[in-house]
């Protein structure tokens, strides 16, 4: 049993409570379980509960969007020696209530925190499932959004060098996407930064921007391209 009844307890009390501070101290005691075994199991409640806080409290309470999309970011990431039974059911679990749509409402925030966690599940999500993320952010014309991060110069390192992986993995495995990527300006956003880090070859951010240009050029877009 462990920590699985103190989890279900805590999903209980953020479903039915209503006072603030009664939901403040169960999602933080919900994130330290979460961080303390990544595979405990939400179930198809728990993900509810957390996407209903989401939607409900994004305007008014950001330490608690901040909490919850965490605790997401957290069970979709088990350590590498663990079983992935439990991200990949909590990934279709997600998938199926029409995440995207929310992840991508989230991207547009003004809190760096909620985009970065919104980054990380995007990641997380396409590891666990690719073919249902792309799909999806094709449907949602998301790559934009990303795009927009990476050209704004004012974006948080952080934040930033997640947009570029998300679009390293993207350009990787799909072809349309590796389109989408190729003519919204993801290219020269990639350049610009190259540039902005100095041409350091030794750093990781340029070998990871270098790398989603690569992944283009190395495809048939590059004739239409250049």
């Amino acid at each position: 049993m462990g920590d699985q009844p103190k989890v279900d307890k805590n999903i209980d009390r953020l479903k039915n409570t209503t006072i603030p501070e009664v939901r403040s101290e169960s999602i933080n005691d919900l994130m330290t379980l979460v961080s303390g075994n990544p595979c405990l199991d939400l179930g198809q409640k728990g993900i509810s509960v957390l996407l209903t806080l989401i939607r409900t409290y994004l305007e008014e309470d950001v330490d608690l969007t901040r909490t919850a999309l965490q605790i997401l970011q957290t069970v979709l990431n088990p350590p590498p020696t663990s079983v992935q039974n439990t991200a990949l059911q909590n990934a279709d679990m997600l998938l199926q209530a029409n995440v995207l749509q929310l992840l991508f409402r989230l991207v547009d925030c003004k809190d760096m925190f909620i985009r970065l966690f919104t980054i990380q599940i995007f990641l997380a999500l396409h590891t666990l499932s690719p073919e249902p993320v792309e799909q999806g952010i094709l449907a949602l014309r998301g790559v934009d959004s990303f795009v927009q991060i990476l050209a704004d110069r004012a974006t948080e390192e952080a934040l930033r060098n997640e947009v570029i992986l998300l679009l390293l993995a993207l350009s990787r495995t799909s072809e349309p996407l590796q389109t989408l990527v190729a003519f919204q300006g993801a290219l020269e956003a990639c350049f610009g930064i190259v540039f902005q880090e100095g041409l350091d070859e030794g750093s990781i951010v340029v070998s990871d921007c270098l790398q989603v240009m690569l992944s283009v050029l190395k495809s048939d877009l590059s004739k239409k391209y250049f």
